[in-house]
């Protein structure tokens, strides 16, 4: 069995052209897809049928410490209403890609006496696309 290196430095996530940098500690990019994925109906007689949904929509959630400069880039971009590409990739080869995505809303802020806060990012994308390394299908 074969060890793959996965190094969470290497994973970037690209909004509108601009790298977002600053990450938070723990889960700092989370990639959701909103449909339930393909579905078994089954009738009365135990006959069966796939349905697979249309929607392909979802969101990617990144937090962000609170003093990332990249709160303020994603901040103006919620402001101007600005529909923007969006990619996430890892050192594995995974990724996603949505265009005319738009930031879902202004991140909370928390501050406390003694311990900085995160700032949770909501990206709503009409149409997620995820990609997968080369390496992952065997060969025919």
């Amino acid at each position: 069995m074969a060890v793959g290196n996965y190094n969470p430095g290497e994973t970037s996530l690209i909004v509108g052209g601009t790298i977002i940098t600053g990450f938070a500690d723990g889960t700092f990019i989370a990639v959701e897809h909103l449909d339930e994925g393909t579905k078994l109906v089954k009738g009365a007689d135990d006959e069966g049928v796939f349905v697979t949904p249309s929607d392909s929509s979802g969101k990617i959630t990144s937090t962000l410490m609170m003093t990332s400069d990249s709160n303020r880039i994603l901040g103006a971009l919620k402001i101007s209403g600005a529909q923007v590409k969006t990619v996430v990739e890892d050192s594995l080869g995974y990724g996603t890609f949505a265009q005319d995505c738009r930031i879902a809303q202004h991140a909370n802020k928390e501050y406390a006496a003694k311990d900085p806060s995160n700032r949770v990012w909501v990206i709503l994308c009409p149409k997620l696309v995820d990609t997968y390394p080369t390496t992952f299908f065997p060969a025919t």
